[in-house]
């Protein structure tokens, strides 16, 4: 899969807009056959950050 396709969008949500403000994390709707691995390596190269921590639901 290419990245940009795992990558759906971000999530602006009241709860997410403070979790980026307290603990500088980020929420985005992925695509749902992709993998955490994928995830990862998807935010790492769209975004040219470190990822180090991941939650998927």
């Amino acid at each position: 899969m290419i990245r940009y396709d795992i990558i759906k969008k971000p999530l602006i949500t009241e709860k997410t807009s403070i979790q980026k403000e307290v603990s500088n994390q980020l929420s985005f709707e992925v695509e749902r056959k992709s993998n955490r691995v994928e995830i990862k390596r998807s935010i790492e190269k769209i975004f040219n950050v470190k990822v180090i921590g991941l939650q998927t639901m």
